[in-house]
């Protein structure tokens, strides 16, 4: 898979307002579905588990004051509540069905949408931008640690 477009750090606050997006639109969908047996219910709480752990992993991006790396959840196998494996699958899922609703309707704002999916699809592959915003936060920590061991001993 190419990079897709949107996966440039300037674009986190869109990327942190998709994940938002994608969780609202499930917690105001789901219920519905599922009760009219359009969803499983099994595949609704997969769902919102992974948009949720989307949502917490982006809010922790976008937030520099935020610790290097959550603890891992060994319940779920990941920082925030879902593997980055599960997340990426079911991104790819969204990216399509945001793709499709796009093309029917003629919608460049759902198009939008579905390059930023794309974008944090892309993103989620070997948990790769965790890693690299937790390895910049320790960096940055260990500089501005240096920094003010030098101010101490001038």
């Amino acid at each position: 898979m190419s990079r897709p477009a949107l996966t440039g750090y300037e674009h986190r606050e869109l990327l942190a307002e998709a994940a938002a997006r994608l969780l609202a639109d499930r917690e105001r969908s789901y219920p519905s579905l599922v009760e009219r047996g359009k969803l499983e219910a099994n595949t609704a709480e997969a769902g919102l588990r992974c948009g949720g752990a989307l949502v917490a992993q982006w809010r922790w991006i976008v937030d520099r004051t935020n610790p290097p790396l959550p603890t891992m959840d060994e319940a779920t196998g990941g920082h925030f509540g879902a593997p980055a494996s599960e997340i990426a699958a079911d991104l790819g899922r969204a990216t399509a069905r945001a793709r499709d609703l796009a093309r029917r309707r003629g919608d460049e704002q759902l198009v939008l949408l579905a390059d930023c999916y794309a974008a944090l699809a892309w993103l989620q592959q070997g948990n790769w931008i965790v890693e690299m915003i937790s390895g910049a936060r320790i960096i940055t920590a260990q500089l501005r640690r240096a920094g003010e061991k030098g101010r101490l001993a001038a």
